[in-house]
């Protein structure tokens, strides 16, 4: 057995566990999608992956020449990675969930190491093809994350089919139930709660909870969440690429429906606009199959333009036939009168921005198709609360009012956000936002736009992420904007300790986009 070889394994595998938290944490964050993964490491991890491979270059070099030192520089690499990983896993905006998918892959990354510190401890080629394994994966770490994940593969994939076919059979038990499906490529978490807090005047209702709109996550929830008395259950329905929507549809099979918008989110996967469109209608598809009856917003330009057949438009639009009129907005909600199936009913709401009253717009429409009383809508409308994080408005510190948006990642909902921060007139505005991101070639000029708007909109604005946010500065300084109210901070952390001096109670905070770390570079 030759020891330092095998002591020098060993401590490489501890180097790499180190730095593979990240990497999975990495992963996680972009879905478990390869290609999103793949593009973060070009975009982000390059310097990192550079330096990785000249210490396992070094390390090798000291494996075939100074063995006795082979040891103790990986064990110095294990000791810089694992405070690495702790700086980080301390400041990450959105820590590594440890679920039993990530113990999984650790598991399967703990094979390889143990197979490859085994044939380590042997003499000849099989000693040198285990170092070489553990040289390899340390000079490129995120290569192992993605080892982890194909060994996993096949377990995922039977755990995935189980689970699915356990939520069909308890769905199948329960005939007396009906789905709304909900999607669209922004406000449908809103339109969803508002929907099921509607409904929920006059039936049981169970909802999907939080932003669980994956097929998994929409399984989970009729596994752990769904009572036994349910009448209806509301499905909010994401999508990142084609067929994540009909996935969904064939899962819960939903009888009416609700599309919001059609925007250009994820282009980076979707490519274009008409295959967004394409994909929410995958749910249209699903509800003319089951007869049911489909809701659309007709103030949404790619859904007016091609509506799909036989829907129930709402809006604004004179093309509507849920109409909705006499909207005034202020900083404290908006009022407004909804015009449905002969009924007019006039709503007050505490929440903010035109949004606000879309999303509501379409939850009365389906309630008044529901057979819910305009006096049960009016009254549920009234004492609605914002979703968390989605422009909702609570104390700050030093008496601020802080404008929580961090899950609004869409164009018209941040630039909507940001106007609604401008109506405070007379008070200190300050906007912190990382701007926008998966737009595609669309993102620049979105960012640009948004960069105007906050300059128009804001007494000052904290950027986050030098690279990412240049296009909004660009913006920002195009409208006009004071040059010297205009910061960009590296992190989130460093953004709020900027904004700390302006605090106070005439200062009104503005949190737009707080994006996972995989963006923020």
């Amino acid at each position: 057995m030759n020891g330092w070889q095998f002591a020098g394994t060993l401590l490489l595998w501890a180097g790499n566990f180190a730095g593979l938290r990240r990497c999975l944490h990495m992963l996680q964050q972009n879905s478990y999608r390869l290609r999103r993964y793949a593009a973060f490491g070009k975009t982000a991890g390059g310097a990192r992956v550079g330096a990785a491979a000249l210490f396992a270059a070094a390390a090798a070099l000291l494996w075939r020449f100074l063995p006795p030192a082979f040891p103790f520089l990986a064990a110095g690499m294990a000791a810089v990675r694992a405070g690495y990983n702790r700086a980080e896993q301390k400041g990450a905006v959105k820590p590594l969930a440890v679920t039993a998918r990530v113990r999984r892959q650790f598991g399967a990354a703990g094979l390889l190491a143990a197979a490859s510190t085994a044939l380590a401890a042997l003499p000849g080629p099989a000693g040198a093809a285990g170092v070489a394994a553990a040289l390899c994966f340390a000079a490129f770490t995120p290569a192992l994350a993605v080892a982890a994940l194909w060994l996993c593969a096949p377990v995922e994939a039977a755990l995935r089919g189980w689970y699915i076919h356990d939520a069909k059979r308890m769905l199948k038990a329960m005939p007396g139930l009906t789905v709304i499906g909900v999607t669209g490529s922004y406000g449908k978490t809103t339109t969803k709660f508002i929907l099921a807090r509607l409904l929920s005047e006059r039936y049981s209702v169970t909802v999907t909870p939080e932003s669980y709109n994956t097929p998994m996550g929409v399984v989970r929830t009729v596994r752990e969440r769904m009572k036994p008395d349910s009448e209806i259950f509301v499905v909010e329905m994401g999508a990142k690429q084609r067929g994540d929507i009909r996935e969904i549809c064939r899962i819960v099979a939903p009888r009416d429906g609700v599309i919001t918008a059609v925007g250009p989110q994820h282009l980076d996967t979707f490519g274009s606009l008409e295959a967004v469109r394409s994909t929410k209608y995958e749910l249209a598809e699903a509800v003319a199959k089951a007869g049911g009856r489909l809701f659309c917003n007709a103030d949404n330009p790619a859904i007016a333009e091609q509506p799909p057949a036989g829907a129930v438009l709402y809006g604004e639009s004179p093309k509507a036939t849920v109409r909705v009129t006499d909207v005034r907005y202020g900083p404290a909600g908006a009022e407004f009168t909804v015009r449905v199936a002969n009924e007019v009913i006039p709503l007050h709401t505490r929440l903010l921005g035109r949004h606000a009253v879309s999303d509501i717009a379409a939850a009365v429409a389906v309630a008044v198709a529901y057979g819910v009383p305009a006096a049960d809508i009016q009254f549920a409308v009234a004492s609605l609360t914002p979703t968390p994080h989605r422009l909702e408005s609570k104390p700050y510190q030093k008496g601020a009012l802080l404008l929580d948006d961090a899950y609004n990642a869409n164009p018209e909902g941040s630039l909507e956000a940001v106007r609604v921060l401008g109506g405070f007139t007379g008070k200190t505005r300050v906007l912190i936002t990382p701007g926008l991101v998966e737009l595609g070639e669309e993102e620049e000029r979105c960012n640009r736009a948004l960069g105007e708007c906050a300059g128009q909109n804001c007494d000052h604005i904290v950027l986050v992420g030098p690279r990412r946010s240049r296009p909004i500065a660009e913006g920002v300084l195009q409208s006009g904007f004071p040059p010297e109210r205009l910061q960009v901070a590296a992190s989130f952390r460093e953004a709020m300790a900027l904004v700390e001096p302006l605090l106070s109670p005439d200062c009104v905070l503005l949190l737009e986009n707080d994006l996972p770390d995989n963006y923020l570079y």
